[in-house]
């Protein structure tokens, strides 16, 4: 099986925030390192973003500095024109998943209160947050 390890990855990132989020340091900071030729190695597409957006944004900008994007569960890789293709395919099926997790949160949330489980609290000068009440 190909891990980053194994398949040449000579400087290592590691992201702790969630890839469903922008504002992630080591990515930024991995973007301000890429230059012409390098090869972004991911493990999973979704680790990079969850977002279609967001990952064709990054696409974007890794296109930009004449780098290349290679995806190694997936397989995918941008240096081909078959690779890009699959690319923003699959990235479609990341997006579509985090919406209906956020789908599935919400209804559950929405049951959860309907039976008095939840409780909003609203702190002076902000708007509503959730807390569990058992």
């Amino acid at each position: 099986m190909a891990t980053p390890e194994n398949v040449g990855c000579e400087r290592k990132f590691q992201e702790t925030a969630s890839g469903g989020r922008w504002d992630r340091p080591e990515l930024h900071r991995l973007l301000g390192h890429l230059r012409k030729e390098d090869v972004l190695v991911v493990w999973k597409l979704d680790r990079l973003s969850r977002s279609l957006k967001d990952v064709l944004t990054l696409m974007e900008k890794i296109d930009q500095v004449g780098a290349g994007f290679r995806s190694l569960t997936e397989a995918i890789d941008t240096t081909s024109p078959a690779g890009r293709m699959t690319t923003q395919i699959v990235a479609t099926f990341a997006e579509f998943e985090r919406a209906m997790l956020r789908e599935r949160t919400r209804t559950g949330l929405d049951a959860a209160r309907s039976q008095g489980r939840i409780v909003e609290v609203v702190a002076q000068n902000s708007s509503p947050t959730s807390s569990w009440r058992s």
